[in-house]
């Protein structure tokens, strides 16, 4: 049984450590236009310039994902099938899609939100929004199915590509995207949301920067979709992150917190952009395993001195809530052969 004042001064210390967070995350921001909002796991919402307008870049394909969960519901968002031509697949854009089959053909959409998601492929992105959801469409099914309302999605990748000052028709606030981010992972629990997060638990060739960074792999998961902007001279127009991270708790079971980072308009390089949003999240992760093992010392029955938790990475079917491990298991299978389905046709 935990002592009465044990649980008031924990209380007292979780109340100091949300604050303590966002000081810490301002010392860290300082002036720079760097946008952040942490929910907590244990409730708590932390923000820093969290209500400001940022564009979105590539992390509104989770939006598109999304919103394709809900209007094609399962087994479509898994297995509808569509036929990509060669003018499709434009040569002037972001697309490893077209690198590894520049001829088209069959593909599930599955594939298609792989290469999205996985692979930022803005082509792939474009065939979503042309032959399933225009970014209107999108906008309008994430509005009406989530609680989420201070973003925008307004115009796909060859519009930005053609007039790039229309990538900020495309924006949201840090705490919108987090509010989203954590609606998805926690309340969202079909079978065709589960779908995408079984794409984005996948590992990605471009993932471990960022967010990421900061995540030990041996102990976390973290589910995640960045964007980024050009160069403008010397500034970095955009550059961010969103994800949602699952880490093991001392005394069993699982924490998870929701984050978005937004960089607009930095004086620097793109590697320097992506270092202030890895030590950002760095700074959240430590404060959320630190407060983890104050409670466990704050209770009767902690052990003398609690320990760093040091399990098992977090297992993909213990994070996708709706599907069970054998379900998971197919959908991760099933996302690979479609892939390399469309891969291998010519």
């Amino acid at each position: 049984m935990k002592h009465p004042l044990a649980l008031l001064l924990l209380l007292l210390a979780l109340t100091a450590g949300a604050q303590s967070l966002a000081d810490e995350l301002r010392r860290e921001i300082g002036s720079d236009n760097i946008g952040v909002a942490v929910i907590t796991s244990w409730g708590d919402t932390v923000v820093v310039n969290g209500e400001r307008h940022y564009p979105l870049m590539s992390v509104f394909k989770f939006h598109q994902a999304v919103a394709l969960a809900r209007k094609l519901g399962y087994p479509g968002i898994l297995a509808t099938e569509v036929e990509v031509s060669p003018d499709d697949l434009r040569e002037d854009t972001w697309s490893p899609m077209r690198r590894h089959n520049p001829y088209g053909g069959h593909a599930d959409i599955s594939a298609l939100l792989h290469y999205s998601l996985q692979w930022s492929d803005n082509n792939a992105c474009d065939i979503l929004f042309d032959r399933f959801a225009s970014p209107a469409e999108v906008d309008s099914i994430i509005r009406a199915s989530t609680p989420v309302r201070d973003f925008a999605i307004a115009c796909n990748e060859a519009q930005m590509h053609a007039d790039t000052s229309l990538c900020r028709r495309n924006w949201s606030t840090p705490l919108a995207c987090a509010e989203l981010v954590q609606h998805v992972f926690t309340a969202d629990t079909t079978v065709a949301t589960s779908v995408v997060k079984a794409v984005m638990a996948q590992q990605s060739p471009m993932g471990r920067t960022r967010l990421a960074a900061a995540i030990p792999q041996a102990n976390g998961m973290i589910f995640h979709k960045t964007g980024t902007g050009d160069m403008r001279g010397d500034t970095v127009s955009a550059l961010n992150d969103a994800g949602h991270i699952v880490y093991p708790l001392p005394e069993g079971g699982y924490g998870r917190y929701s984050i978005a980072v937004f960089v607009a308009d930095y004086a620097g390089t793109p590697a320097e952009a992506e270092e202030r949003i890895e030590e950002i999240s760095r700074i959240v992760w430590n404060a959320h395993i630190m407060r983890e093992h104050k409670q466990l010392a704050a209770s009767s029955s902690a052990p003398p001195s609690a320990r760093p938790v040091d399990k098992p990475r977090v297992s993909l079917a213990e994070t996708l809530g709706a599907i069970a491990a054998p379900f998971a298991e197919m959908v991760g299978e099933k996302i690979y052969k479609a892939v390399e389905c469309y891969n291998s046709t010519h």
